[in-house]
């Protein structure tokens, strides 16, 4: 369609042909001198300040809290849950601080205890406790029955027992 024949007359404000410059993000390249109606820039245009405040919008409401304090501290006001209760996590976090000592604690009388065991007892500890086998897969591994290490798990855990129990950890 040739633009410059066009009479201008004959067409009314609205359908009066204009360039633009468009980014065509199908193919990813700016298109410059793009002719267009009025109507349909002014739409392009509108569309594009909508998408932007869209954006604005998302960007600030998915920013990091530490943005907001760095603007301004008196704002992380807001972002207190006023339903949680502040003394119950902070139990939480005390009784999953000695879990983790407890379980720290287990995994140190565990690897003392070791020299009271026999390599056999101890390769079946290791696989249990350490590489979190299960009972068969340490059979198959070993090329052993399941219940020898049925046998071997039981007979470490009784000496565990007797070595903790003398104190000599």
């Amino acid at each position: 369609m040739d633009y410059e024949n066009l009479n201008n007359e004959t067409l009314n404000d609205d359908d009066e042909i204009v360039l633009i410059d468009y980014y065509d993000r199908i193919h990813q390249q700016m298109i410059h001198g793009l002719p267009v109606t009025k109507k349909v820039a002014r739409f392009m245009e509108n569309n594009k300040k909508k998408t932007r405040r869209k954006q604005n919008d998302y960007d600030y409401y998915t920013r990091p809290l530490e943005k907001f304090d760095e603007e301004d501290p008196d704002k992380m006001q807001y972002f207190i849950d006023e339903n949680s209760d502040i003394e119950k996590n902070l139990e939480l976090a005390e009784r999953e601080k000695l879990e983790e000592l407890d379980k720290e604690h287990k995994t140190t009388i565990i690897e003392n205890a070791m020299i009271a065991l026999t390599p056999e007892q101890q390769e079946v500890v290791i696989m249990a406790y350490y590489k979190k086998m299960s009972y068969s897969e340490i059979a198959k591994e070993l090329g052993i029955k399941k219940p020898s290490v049925y046998e071997r798990m039981h007979n470490a855990v009784k000496n565990i027992r007797k070595f903790v129990e003398n104190g000599q950890n």
